[in-house]
């Protein structure tokens, strides 16, 4: 789960924050980033942290000494031989998304030679989409059809969309830039130790409510901020969104989180002694490492 928490924050749409980010910076000032770009400034942090994160976890709090015993061994060759080679379907959908993860990463390279802002991020994701709908595989039949629809997460598409359309209606009236006039006139701190307190504040509060949620309250106010005090809006928003996915230590926090609990195997007490002292690496290390590359590329 941990492991889960921190890959997904490597890419733009890895985790549900970081997708709630990309579209505040699109729809209230039309700001893009690209794959390269993002992975550039937060893979190095990311992956420390995952490396910190397993030695803690893997040979100080809670070492592994169960032995991989034949019967185990036996199961994985068996579900292997039940698997099968991988068939034409399978063979369709790993193309494609292999051709959606490239434009993603290219697509500034593309508009360049085509002379043309054609792509961008929700463009190829909907091209990837409408592609599994249809190439067909056999008799007809298509990856993805109308049925597989109603199985799509609606309920997050919703609070994206929601989320965003309250934050745009909000910076309409007048309220974002209200409240960070009022932040920014109680604030006398360097803008290092602002974005440190306020990562620290964002990622203690997603322990105890989703961290989907906050970013989607949270985020427009202090991206506002941000822009009223001329600073670049990614400046703030990637900290903040990076701790909002280094949530270790309760199930509601993240979905990862939530499953691994619902196993009934772990306790919170077990989630705690290892998630508490983990948070505290996520900001160290994003406000040392990711402030550093952050610096650098932006």
């Amino acid at each position: 789960a941990y492991a889960a928490n921190i890959g997904g924050t490597m890419t733009p749409i890895g985790t549900p924050p970081n997708v709630v980010l990309m579209g505040y910076l699109n729809d209230l000032y039309n700001i893009q980033v690209d794959f390269a770009k993002w992975i550039l400034i937060v893979a190095p942090a990311s992956l420390c942290m995952l490396a910190i994160v397993y030695f803690i976890t893997s040979y100080f709090l809670y070492p592994f000494e169960i032995e991989l015993g034949d019967k185990f061994r036996q199961f994985l060759q068996n579900q292997k031989q039940v698997m099968g080679k991988i068939n034409r379907a399978q063979k369709i959908t790993l193309a494609i998304f292999g051709l959606t993860c490239l434009l993603w990463i290219l697509k500034n390279p593309i508009n360049s030679f085509l002379g043309n802002q054609l792509l961008n991020d929700t463009i190829i994701a909907i091209l990837g989409g409408i592609l599994l709908f249809m190439i067909p595989v056999e008799d007809n039949q298509t990856i993805l059809d109308h049925k597989d629809i109603s199985k799509l997460p609606w309920n997050i598409v919703l609070l994206f969309g929601g989320g965003m359309a309250m934050a745009n209606s909000l910076d309409k009236v007048g309220v974002l830039e209200m409240i960070s006039g009022v932040i920014s006139s109680q604030n006398d701190i360097s803008l290092y130790w602002f974005i440190f307190i306020s990562s620290s504040l964002i990622l203690f509060l997603t322990e105890v409510m989703s961290n989907v949620a906050l970013c989607t309250v949270a985020l427009p106010i202090f991206l506002t901020l941000a822009k009223n005090q001329g600073v670049d809006p990614l400046i703030v928003g990637i900290p903040l969104t990076l701790c909002s996915s280094y949530a270790f230590s309760m199930p509601i926090s993240t979905p990862p989180n939530a499953i691994v609990f619902a196993t009934g195997k772990l306790s919170i007490k077990h989630m705690l002694r290892a998630g508490i002292l983990v948070n505290i690496l996520g900001i160290l290390i994003t406000m040392t490492i990711g402030w550093s590359m952050m610096k650098l590329v932006l």
